[in-house]
């Protein structure tokens, strides 16, 4: 059964974290953001480098809690021609993921 909140984005496969899930991949005290469980090859997800277990913790400046909610901005952003700032947790490290296209 399909835990709520998860789904595909960009071409990976995201979860809610929570405690549980959370110190699975490794994270302790991580109760936000989505935890990235696939990515398809050949997907945005795959190009721009995301990896199994990275954390999206905030898109366009808002703290993410589902896959839906994440789609929304992307297509929101695409609509509007404009880029999406990702900030991605791979351990104690944080990047900036900048989605210009999603189609």
């Amino acid at each position: 059964m399909a835990k709520f909140g998860s789904g595909e984005v960009m071409g990976a496969e995201v979860i809610p974290a929570t405690p549980k899930i959370a110190q699975e991949y490794g994270y302790r005290n991580l109760d936000t953001g989505l935890i990235v469980t696939e990515i398809r090859d050949g997907s945005i997800a795959d190009r721009d480098g995301l990896e199994v277990g990275d954390v999206l913790e905030s898109a366009a400046g808002r703290e993410l809690t589902s896959a839906q909610q994440l789609n929304l901005i992307l297509e929101y952003a695409r609509e509007q021609n404009q880029i999406v700032r990702i900030q991605v947790r791979r351990g104690n490290k944080r990047m900036l993921m900048v989605v210009r296209d999603q189609g």
